[in-house]
């Protein structure tokens, strides 16, 4: 091979990964959710499944460690339990919260899914 080849290739590969890069960066800014942790509760409290649904939360607390794993906590009723551990959370940041499950128990919510995006 010579040499222009082989740096037309490592370009070609470069310029496949910077737009991978962008394409994700795009998504992840561009998530919408389908409710506010307000509007899904109520939804939930009339006793519609919301199951595939995505949630705009805003994190009022984070633990870590509970026995059912991470607890993102938004509001007086809701728990969402990521599948993954997520880092970096913060009281107030935003995040949008796809569900798979939802379960009620003594007036609160334990919503289980996966968190979309962090943006």
């Amino acid at each position: 091979m010579t040499k222009k080849m082989t740096l037309s290739i490592v370009i070609g590969i470069v310029l496949i990964v910077i737009g991978g890069l962008a394409f994700k960066i795009y998504n992840d800014n561009n998530v919408k959710a389908d409710y506010t942790t307000t509007v899904a509760e109520k939804k939930l409290n009339a006793g519609e499944s919301l199951d595939g649904k995505i949630i705009d939360v805003e994190i009022a607390s984070v633990e870590n460690n509970t026995p059912l794993g991470q607890n993102i906590w938004a509001g007086e009723h809701l728990n969402f339990y990521p599948d993954k551990q997520q880092h970096n959370l913060k009281k107030g940041q935003h995040i949008k919260f796809k569900i798979s499950e939802t379960k009620s128990s003594l007036g609160s919510w334990f919503i289980k899914g996966t968190v979309v995006s962090t943006k």
